[in-house]
């Protein structure tokens, strides 16, 4: 019976307290959650602020929760039941309000004698009571109808296999918004980023089953080195599996770009070498430029005490929990990122 109703702890911080709480624990925004997700921010940002009416419908809803949570590592099926508790006690709140005021308003009215305006409130006070009773029980059958023992992140909508019952007259209700297709892609040679409209999907090639925005024009582009980049316009309004080869590039471009890379690399090795050692958890994101989310990414991930690591500058270096980032610069000890809990970033030219 326990499984029915959120944990004490989970009803005690609202739904959008516990989704702010582990993205900050990542290190992450919300548009860092809607590029690992690609799920729209303004969506997200409704999850967070207890806005469930601008949600797309009670499907997407929930599949939107499902992705947040595996982005910010909670438990998808917590976070569900939470949501649940606090959509059907808001439904039973505004019932008994407006039951409230029409029953106000009536003994406002200064009609009939003490005796039966003591009897109206009687009989007003029974049903809310009714009214309160069924939603309890109606909220009770819905966590268990939805329950399921694992949680895979996919939501069935079709039919069960098997099953030849046809209900008459039955109107199906069109999607509303966007929902999420799953896309498979794998190229030769093996090895590539994908990116759709330039939001880079997770791994590289070959990658299964990755979840996208459903839209009907979105941009695919797959890029490997040594090779030229694919582009190509895709409706992701169904599954879909792409294979690609890839075309490699003309000698003369490759020896253009070794050249390139050496001279970059004769650069930024000018600077010096900075070495990072984590001392607490903490997200870590390093790129070998001077700003985030640009040049090379190095670091995208959360660390553990004990790891190092060592780079050419310059970088850029943005962390979740700026006490747990020990820094050595050219050998000599330039200190801790920042201090406990803190989020921050700082470039290293």
């Amino acid at each position: 019976m326990s499984e029915l109703h959120p944990s004490s702890d989970s009803r005690s911080h609202s739904l959008g307290d516990l989704l702010r709480s582990a993205r900050d624990r990542q290190g992450l925004d919300l548009t860092d959650i809607a590029g690992a997700t690609n799920v729209r921010r303004e969506y997200l940002a409704a999850l967070e602020e207890g806005r469930y009416d601008e949600l797309p419908g009670e499907i997407y809803t929930r599949n939107f929760l499902r992705l947040y949570a595996k982005a910010v590592n909670e438990d998808p099926q917590r976070l569900l039941e939470v949501y649940v508790f606090e959509r059907d006690r808001g439904n039973m709140m505004s019932l008994i309000e407006g039951q409230k005021e029409v029953a106000e308003q009536r003994r406002g009215g200064g009609g009939g004698s003490p005796r039966t305006r003591s009897r109206l409130g009687l009989w007003f006070s029974s049903i809310l009571l009714i009214i309160a009773v069924v939603l309890l029980a109606l909220w009770g059958f819905n966590s268990l109808l939805f329950s399921t023992p694992q949680d895979t992140g996919v939501v069935e909508t079709g039919p069960i296999e098997g099953d030849t019952t046809v209900e008459e007259d039955t109107v199906e209700p069109e999607p509303v918004g966007p929902t999420t297709t799953f896309l498979t892609i794998i190229t030769d040679p093996p090895g590539a980023v994908v990116s759709i409209d330039a939001f880079a999907l997770a791994g590289v090639t070959p990658i299964e089953d990755a979840p996208v925005t459903a839209l009907d024009s979105r941009l695919l582009q797959i890029s490997l080195e040594g090779f030229k980049t694919y582009e190509e316009r895709l409706d992701l309004t169904t599954n879909q599996r792409l294979e690609v080869a890839l075309d490699p590039l003309d000698s003369s471009v490759l020896d253009t770009e070794e050249s390139l890379d050496t001279e970059e690399s004769s650069v930024s090795s000018s600077g010096g070498t900075i070495v990072v050692t984590i001392t607490e958890t903490t997200w870590l994101e390093v790129y070998q430029s001077e700003a985030r989310n640009e040049g090379e990414r190095l670091i995208y991930d959360t660390v553990e005490p004990g790891e190092r690591y060592e780079f050419d500058l310059p970088v850029y270096i943005h962390a979740g929990n700026g006490v747990g980032v020990q820094l050595s610069i050219n050998d000599q000890d330039a200190g801790t990122l920042g201090n406990p809990g803190e989020v921050l970033g700082r470039a290293f030219p």
